[in-house]
């Protein structure tokens, strides 16, 4: 146990590191004042999770004058700084409409959902959250966007109720994929399929849908046939435990679009050619 937490604090100073470097030398929109900011913060909030145990809900950073609800201790905000240099990263290199539309599925926090709002005016975000526990952070983190709505709802192939599995320490990790841990807690949710929530929602076009689902990605897919065909581009947090990358292609496929890859970032640090998790862009073509 102490091997592995050793080598989970080793990965995260070194993924730190290269966060606060990509954080000066892209994003521009950030000032100068804000990203040492944001830098200090976190190694600070580090170290204070170090001593005072860390409380989901209660503690947050004031950040480029906002209140931020980070969802990890040991992280802090890191998480939201890996959306600042990564996804908008992507995001602003994207032909995005003049009132863009996102729907962010597996908001967790709002992370994603806060930072498009920033950066891109006159938008449209759907927040998808189906934990209890932690879509009522979602609430508070985006309480002060107008343009934000937050939706207790998770995304599948159906329209019912599952169990969800939910990290009790933190919120970081939640998934319908069967756990035996006694770390996590069970929650029964509810789920509806992508083309129900939107032709409730009568949402026309999606800019960008973004899925972190942690596994249930296919479910997600085969359940928005016809909307797939309204998106511009798709970006999958993918976890290919229990799938490969082809059949992730294939489901988008059956849905009657196609697509090219645009961006692609393998989280995993194992030299052998295979794609295991990581973010994924696709452009897509009705």
């Amino acid at each position: 146990m102490k091997n592995k937490r050793l080598q989970k604090i080793l990965w995260l100073i070194n993924r730190s590191i290269l966060l606060d470097l990509k954080l000066f030398s892209r994003c521009t929109r950030i000032s100068c004042a804000n990203k040492i900011a944001v830098f200090l913060k976190k190694y600070f909030l580090m170290v204070k999770h170090t001593f005072v145990k860390f409380e989901l809900g209660k503690d947050y950073a004031s950040l480029m004058g906002q209140s931020v609800y980070y969802n990890n201790g040991l992280a802090s905000y890191a998480g939201y700084q890996a959306v600042l240099v990564e996804h908008m990263y992507w995001f602003e290199q994207l032909e995005l409409s003049d009132h863009p539309v996102l729907v962010d599925a597996g908001a967790n926090v709002g992370y994603v959902s806060m930072a498009f709002s920033n950066n891109f005016d006159n938008s449209s975000v759907y927040a998808l959250e189906p934990a209890q526990r932690i879509y009522k952070v979602l609430k508070k983190n985006v309480s002060g966007f107008k343009n934000i709505k937050p939706f207790c709802l998770g995304l599948g192939n159906s329209n019912n109720k599952v169990d969800l599995y939910v990290d009790k320490k933190e919120s970081a990790f939640s998934s319908v994929k069967h756990i035996l841990s006694n770390e996590f807690d069970t929650e029964k949710i509810q789920i509806k399929t992508l083309d129900m929530f939107c032709q409730e929602q009568k949402i026309e076009k999606i800019d960008i849908l973004k899925i972190d689902v942690e596994g249930y990605e296919l479910e997600v897919l085969t359940g928005a046939k016809n909307t797939l065909k309204k998106v511009k581009y798709l970006h999958i947090e993918a976890n290919t435990k229990d799938y490969l990358f082809s059949d992730l292609c294939r489901t988008i496929s059956a849905c009657g679009v196609n697509y090219n890859l645009k961006f692609i970032r393998n989280f995993s640090n194992v030299s052998d050619s295979l794609f295991r998790d990581g973010d994924i862009l696709f452009e897509i073509f009705g």
